[in-house]
Protein backbone atom coordinates (compact mmCIF):
# COMPACT_ATOMS: atom_id res chain seq x y z
CA UNK A 1 0.00 0.00 0.00
CA UNK A 2 1.43 3.37 -0.99
CA UNK A 3 2.19 6.14 1.50
CA UNK A 4 0.13 9.24 0.70
CA UNK A 5 3.20 11.46 0.88
CA UNK A 6 5.63 11.29 -2.04
CA UNK A 7 7.84 8.22 -1.74
CA UNK A 8 10.28 6.29 -3.89
CA UNK A 9 8.92 2.91 -2.85
CA UNK A 10 5.61 1.10 -2.57
CA UNK A 11 4.40 -0.90 0.42
CA UNK A 12 2.48 -4.03 -0.49
CA UNK A 13 -1.15 -4.32 0.54
CA UNK A 14 -2.00 -7.32 2.69
CA UNK A 15 -5.57 -8.55 2.60
CA UNK A 16 -5.77 -11.52 4.92
CA UNK A 17 -9.54 -11.95 4.66
CA UNK A 18 -10.23 -11.13 1.03
CA UNK A 19 -7.10 -11.76 -0.99
CA UNK A 20 -6.25 -10.26 -4.38
CA UNK A 21 -8.37 -10.92 -7.44
CA UNK A 22 -8.79 -9.48 -10.91
CA UNK A 23 -12.55 -10.08 -10.75
CA UNK A 24 -13.45 -7.21 -8.46
CA UNK A 25 -16.93 -5.73 -8.71
CA UNK A 26 -17.35 -2.05 -9.51
CA UNK A 27 -17.44 0.26 -6.51
CA UNK A 28 -20.79 1.84 -5.68
CA UNK A 29 -22.19 4.66 -3.62
CA UNK A 30 -21.80 8.39 -3.98
CA UNK A 31 -18.57 10.04 -5.12
CA UNK A 32 -19.19 12.73 -2.52
CA UNK A 33 -19.31 10.34 0.46
CA UNK A 34 -16.42 8.83 2.40
CA UNK A 35 -17.16 5.75 4.50
CA UNK A 36 -15.03 5.94 7.66
CA UNK A 37 -14.29 2.67 9.43
CA UNK A 38 -13.41 3.33 13.06
CA UNK A 39 -14.69 1.99 16.34
CA UNK A 40 -17.08 4.17 18.34
CA UNK A 41 -14.43 5.37 20.79
CA UNK A 42 -11.97 6.30 18.05
CA UNK A 43 -14.58 8.18 16.02
CA UNK A 44 -15.78 9.99 19.13
CA UNK A 45 -12.24 11.24 19.74
CA UNK A 46 -11.31 11.97 16.14
CA UNK A 47 -14.66 12.73 14.47
CA UNK A 48 -14.41 16.52 14.69
CA UNK A 49 -10.87 16.47 13.31
CA UNK A 50 -11.88 14.19 10.44
CA UNK A 51 -14.85 16.43 9.69
CA UNK A 52 -12.67 19.56 9.51
CA UNK A 53 -10.26 17.75 7.17
CA UNK A 54 -12.74 16.19 4.75
CA UNK A 55 -16.08 17.99 5.09
CA UNK A 56 -14.66 21.26 3.80
CA UNK A 57 -17.22 23.74 2.58
CA UNK A 58 -17.71 25.82 -0.52
CA UNK A 59 -20.40 28.43 -1.17
CA UNK A 60 -22.77 27.58 -4.00
CA UNK A 61 -24.36 30.08 -2.80
CA UNK A 62 -25.40 28.05 0.25
CA UNK A 63 -22.80 26.18 2.28
CA UNK A 64 -21.98 22.83 0.69
CA UNK A 65 -19.67 20.13 2.03
CA UNK A 66 -17.12 18.71 -0.38
CA UNK A 67 -17.38 15.26 1.20
CA UNK A 68 -19.83 13.80 3.68
CA UNK A 69 -18.49 11.32 6.23
CA UNK A 70 -20.40 8.09 6.84
CA UNK A 71 -19.00 6.45 10.00
CA UNK A 72 -19.21 2.68 10.26
CA UNK A 73 -17.80 0.26 12.86
CA UNK A 74 -15.12 -2.24 11.73
CA UNK A 75 -17.67 -5.04 12.03
CA UNK A 76 -19.49 -3.55 9.01
CA UNK A 77 -16.45 -3.62 6.73
CA UNK A 78 -17.68 -6.56 4.64
CA UNK A 79 -21.01 -4.78 4.11
CA UNK A 80 -19.62 -1.38 3.08
CA UNK A 81 -16.13 -2.13 1.77
CA UNK A 82 -17.15 -1.68 -1.87
CA UNK A 83 -17.95 2.03 -1.57
CA UNK A 84 -15.99 4.41 -3.79
CA UNK A 85 -14.21 6.24 -0.97
CA UNK A 86 -13.07 4.30 2.10
CA UNK A 87 -11.10 5.65 5.08
CA UNK A 88 -9.79 3.36 7.82
CA UNK A 89 -8.60 5.07 11.01
CA UNK A 90 -7.15 3.26 14.02
CA UNK A 91 -3.97 2.61 15.96
CA UNK A 92 -1.47 -0.14 15.17
CA UNK A 93 -2.24 -3.65 16.45
CA UNK A 94 -6.00 -3.20 16.21
CA UNK A 95 -7.59 -6.10 14.25
CA UNK A 96 -8.79 -4.03 11.29
CA UNK A 97 -5.46 -2.31 10.70
CA UNK A 98 -3.59 -5.59 11.16
CA UNK A 99 -5.77 -7.23 8.50
CA UNK A 100 -5.10 -4.45 5.98
CA UNK A 101 -1.47 -3.37 6.23
CA UNK A 102 1.52 -5.48 5.30
CA UNK A 103 4.03 -6.18 8.10
CA UNK A 104 6.49 -3.72 6.58
CA UNK A 105 3.86 -0.99 6.60
CA UNK A 106 2.90 -1.71 10.23
CA UNK A 107 6.56 -1.71 11.20
CA UNK A 108 7.14 1.68 9.58
CA UNK A 109 4.06 3.14 11.24
CA UNK A 110 5.03 1.82 14.69
CA UNK A 111 8.48 3.39 14.22
CA UNK A 112 6.98 6.72 13.17
CA UNK A 113 8.16 6.58 9.54
CA UNK A 114 4.84 6.45 7.68
CA UNK A 115 1.34 6.94 8.97
CA UNK A 116 -0.92 7.42 5.95
CA UNK A 117 -1.29 4.92 3.12
CA UNK A 118 -3.44 5.01 0.01
CA UNK A 119 -4.35 2.44 -2.61
CA UNK A 120 -6.79 2.11 -5.51
CA UNK A 121 -9.10 -0.81 -6.34
CA UNK A 122 -8.64 -2.72 -3.09
CA UNK A 123 -12.09 -4.19 -2.44
CA UNK A 124 -13.70 -2.98 -5.69
CA UNK A 125 -12.80 -1.37 -9.01
CA UNK A 126 -12.95 2.41 -9.16
CA UNK A 127 -12.27 2.71 -5.44
CA UNK A 128 -9.88 4.70 -3.24
CA UNK A 129 -8.87 3.36 0.17
CA UNK A 130 -6.87 5.36 2.71
CA UNK A 131 -5.49 3.96 5.97
CA UNK A 132 -4.43 6.37 8.71
CA UNK A 133 -2.66 4.82 11.66
CA UNK A 134 -0.13 5.43 14.44
CA UNK A 135 1.25 3.76 17.55
CA UNK A 136 -1.24 5.44 19.93
CA UNK A 137 -4.16 7.87 19.98
CA UNK A 138 -2.08 10.98 20.71
CA UNK A 139 0.17 10.18 17.78
CA UNK A 140 -2.88 9.53 15.60
CA UNK A 141 -4.24 13.00 16.40
CA UNK A 142 -0.89 14.48 15.41
CA UNK A 143 -0.91 12.57 12.13
CA UNK A 144 -4.34 13.94 11.23
CA UNK A 145 -3.25 17.50 11.99
CA UNK A 146 -0.07 17.20 9.94
CA UNK A 147 -1.38 15.07 7.05
CA UNK A 148 -4.92 16.39 6.80
CA UNK A 149 -4.35 18.27 3.54
CA UNK A 150 -2.70 15.22 1.98
CA UNK A 151 -5.60 12.98 2.98
CA UNK A 152 -8.14 15.42 1.56
CA UNK A 153 -6.13 15.80 -1.66
CA UNK A 154 -5.86 12.03 -2.05
CA UNK A 155 -9.64 11.59 -2.12
CA UNK A 156 -10.25 14.70 -4.23
CA UNK A 157 -7.66 13.70 -6.84
CA UNK A 158 -9.10 10.18 -6.94
CA UNK A 159 -12.60 11.55 -7.58
CA UNK A 160 -11.24 13.78 -10.33
CA UNK A 161 -9.60 10.82 -12.04
CA UNK A 162 -12.86 8.86 -11.92
CA UNK A 163 -14.78 11.86 -13.28
CA UNK A 164 -12.41 11.93 -16.26
CA UNK A 165 -12.77 8.19 -16.81
CA UNK A 166 -16.58 8.42 -16.85
CA UNK A 167 -16.74 11.53 -19.05
CA UNK A 168 -14.51 10.01 -21.71
CA UNK A 169 -15.31 6.30 -21.40
CA UNK A 170 -16.87 6.48 -24.88
CA UNK A 171 -14.27 8.86 -26.28
CA UNK A 172 -15.04 12.44 -27.29
CA UNK A 173 -16.65 14.34 -30.15
CA UNK A 174 -13.52 14.36 -32.28
CA UNK A 175 -15.15 16.04 -35.27
CA UNK A 176 -16.11 19.00 -33.05
CA UNK A 177 -12.55 19.43 -31.86
CA UNK A 178 -11.25 19.31 -35.43
CA UNK A 179 -13.83 21.86 -36.57
CA UNK A 180 -12.99 24.19 -33.68
CA UNK A 181 -9.31 24.07 -34.58
CA UNK A 182 -10.01 24.87 -38.22
CA UNK A 183 -12.57 27.59 -37.51
CA UNK A 184 -11.32 29.21 -34.29
CA UNK A 185 -7.73 27.96 -33.75
CA UNK A 186 -8.51 26.27 -30.42
CA UNK A 187 -10.27 23.11 -29.29
CA UNK A 188 -11.53 21.07 -26.34
CA UNK A 189 -12.36 17.41 -25.93
CA UNK A 190 -16.16 17.48 -25.67
CA UNK A 191 -17.64 14.26 -24.21
CA UNK A 192 -20.53 12.50 -25.96
CA UNK A 193 -23.96 13.81 -24.97
CA UNK A 194 -22.90 17.43 -24.53
CA UNK A 195 -24.54 19.97 -26.85
CA UNK A 196 -22.58 22.66 -28.68
CA UNK A 197 -24.02 26.02 -29.75
CA UNK A 198 -21.76 28.21 -31.87
CA UNK A 199 -22.04 31.96 -32.35
CA UNK A 200 -18.96 32.48 -34.49
CA UNK A 201 -19.78 36.05 -35.50
CA UNK A 202 -19.89 37.02 -31.81
CA UNK A 203 -16.87 34.84 -30.96
CA UNK A 204 -18.95 32.82 -28.52
CA UNK A 205 -19.43 29.09 -28.00
CA UNK A 206 -21.73 27.47 -25.44
CA UNK A 207 -21.25 23.83 -24.42
CA UNK A 208 -24.00 22.40 -22.24
CA UNK A 209 -25.65 19.42 -20.68
CA UNK A 210 -28.81 19.20 -18.57
CA UNK A 211 -29.84 17.38 -15.40
CA UNK A 212 -28.11 19.06 -13.73
CA UNK A 213 -27.67 22.13 -15.91
CA UNK A 214 -23.98 22.64 -16.71
CA UNK A 215 -22.74 25.36 -19.06
CA UNK A 216 -19.28 26.10 -20.45
CA UNK A 217 -19.02 29.41 -22.31
CA UNK A 218 -15.99 30.39 -24.39
CA UNK A 219 -15.44 33.97 -25.53
CA UNK A 220 -12.29 35.00 -27.37
CA UNK A 221 -10.64 37.91 -29.16
CA UNK A 222 -7.98 37.64 -31.85
CA UNK A 223 -5.43 39.70 -29.95
CA UNK A 224 -4.05 39.38 -26.41
CA UNK A 225 -5.13 41.62 -23.53
CA UNK A 226 -3.45 42.93 -20.43
CA UNK A 227 -4.51 41.52 -17.07
CA UNK A 228 -8.05 42.49 -16.08
CA UNK A 229 -9.07 44.12 -12.83
CA UNK A 230 -11.70 42.37 -10.73
CA UNK A 231 -14.43 44.75 -11.90
CA UNK A 232 -13.36 44.46 -15.54
CA UNK A 233 -13.59 40.67 -15.29
CA UNK A 234 -17.05 40.86 -13.69
CA UNK A 235 -18.21 43.38 -16.31
CA UNK A 236 -17.04 41.07 -19.09
CA UNK A 237 -18.84 38.09 -17.61
CA UNK A 238 -22.02 40.15 -17.19
CA UNK A 239 -21.73 41.22 -20.83
CA UNK A 240 -21.26 37.66 -22.12
CA UNK A 241 -24.11 36.33 -19.98
CA UNK A 242 -26.44 39.09 -21.14
CA UNK A 243 -26.23 37.46 -24.57
CA UNK A 244 -26.37 33.76 -23.68
CA UNK A 245 -27.81 33.39 -20.19
CA UNK A 246 -30.84 35.67 -19.73
CA UNK A 247 -28.95 38.54 -18.06
CA UNK A 248 -27.25 36.62 -15.28
CA UNK A 249 -24.92 38.84 -13.27
CA UNK A 250 -21.99 38.32 -10.92
CA UNK A 251 -22.63 38.78 -7.21
CA UNK A 252 -19.45 40.77 -6.63
CA UNK A 253 -19.63 40.58 -2.86
CA UNK A 254 -19.49 36.78 -3.06
CA UNK A 255 -16.84 36.50 -5.78
CA UNK A 256 -13.08 36.84 -5.92
CA UNK A 257 -10.26 36.70 -8.47
CA UNK A 258 -6.77 35.28 -8.15
CA UNK A 259 -3.82 34.20 -10.28
CA UNK A 260 -3.47 30.58 -11.40
CA UNK A 261 -1.45 28.44 -13.77
CA UNK A 262 -3.40 27.28 -16.80
CA UNK A 263 -1.53 25.01 -19.21
CA UNK A 264 1.75 26.54 -18.06
CA UNK A 265 0.44 30.04 -18.72
CA UNK A 266 -0.23 32.83 -16.27
CA UNK A 267 -4.00 33.16 -15.97
CA UNK A 268 -6.60 34.79 -13.78
CA UNK A 269 -9.44 32.82 -12.25
CA UNK A 270 -12.72 34.37 -11.20
CA UNK A 271 -14.63 32.26 -8.66
CA UNK A 272 -17.98 33.27 -7.32
CA UNK A 273 -21.74 33.28 -7.41
CA UNK A 274 -23.98 34.20 -10.34
CA UNK A 275 -27.55 35.32 -9.81
CA UNK A 276 -30.58 36.29 -11.83
CA UNK A 277 -32.90 38.63 -9.99
CA UNK A 278 -35.71 38.33 -12.54
CA UNK A 279 -35.81 34.52 -12.52
CA UNK A 280 -34.82 34.27 -8.82
CA UNK A 281 -31.98 31.87 -9.62
CA UNK A 282 -28.33 31.54 -8.70
CA UNK A 283 -25.37 29.25 -8.32
CA UNK A 284 -21.60 28.93 -8.51
CA UNK A 285 -19.36 29.79 -11.44
CA UNK A 286 -15.67 29.52 -12.31
CA UNK A 287 -13.93 31.52 -15.05
CA UNK A 288 -10.44 31.28 -16.55
CA UNK A 289 -9.10 34.47 -18.15
CA UNK A 290 -5.83 34.45 -20.07
CA UNK A 291 -3.99 35.51 -23.21
CA UNK A 292 -1.72 33.61 -25.55
CA UNK A 293 0.65 35.25 -28.04
CA UNK A 294 -2.20 35.60 -30.51
CA UNK A 295 -5.50 35.72 -28.64
CA UNK A 296 -7.46 36.48 -25.48
CA UNK A 297 -9.68 33.81 -23.91
CA UNK A 298 -12.51 33.91 -21.40
CA UNK A 299 -13.68 30.40 -20.44
CA UNK A 300 -16.60 30.33 -18.03
CA UNK A 301 -18.30 27.41 -16.27
CA UNK A 302 -21.49 27.55 -14.27
CA UNK A 303 -24.05 25.16 -12.86
CA UNK A 304 -27.69 25.36 -11.85
CA UNK A 305 -28.60 22.41 -9.66
CA UNK A 306 -31.09 23.24 -6.89
CA UNK A 307 -31.00 20.80 -4.00
CA UNK A 308 -27.97 18.85 -5.28
CA UNK A 309 -24.25 19.05 -4.60
CA UNK A 310 -22.75 21.42 -7.13
CA UNK A 311 -19.01 20.94 -6.71
CA UNK A 312 -19.17 17.57 -8.47
CA UNK A 313 -20.76 19.19 -11.55
CA UNK A 314 -18.13 21.94 -11.42
CA UNK A 315 -15.38 19.32 -11.36
CA UNK A 316 -16.87 17.72 -14.47
CA UNK A 317 -16.61 21.03 -16.31
CA UNK A 318 -13.12 21.67 -14.95
CA UNK A 319 -12.11 18.33 -16.46
CA UNK A 320 -13.44 19.33 -19.88
CA UNK A 321 -11.85 22.78 -19.74
CA UNK A 322 -8.51 21.21 -18.82
CA UNK A 323 -8.41 19.72 -22.33
CA UNK A 324 -8.31 23.20 -23.94
CA UNK A 325 -5.57 23.66 -26.50
CA UNK A 326 -4.66 26.21 -29.14
CA UNK A 327 -3.89 25.26 -32.73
Amino acid sequence: MKPISISLYTLCFLLLSWGCTSKLEMAGGSETEIVVFADDETFKILGDELSSILEREIFTPTREKIFTLIPKPPSKLAMYNRRRNVLIVDIINKPLVDSILAPSAKRDASMGKNFVFGEEDVFAKGQSVCVVTAKDMNELKKVLREKGDAIFSYFLMSVRERIKDVLYKDGCQEEVGERFLLSYNFAMDIPPGWTIEEYGAKRLIKILRHYPDRFITIYWEYSPRKLLTFNEACDLRDSVCSILHDRDIVNRKMSRMFNVDFHNMNAQKLNGIWENEELIMGGPFRTYIFSTDDAFYFIDMYVFSPGEKKWFAIEQMETIVSTWREG
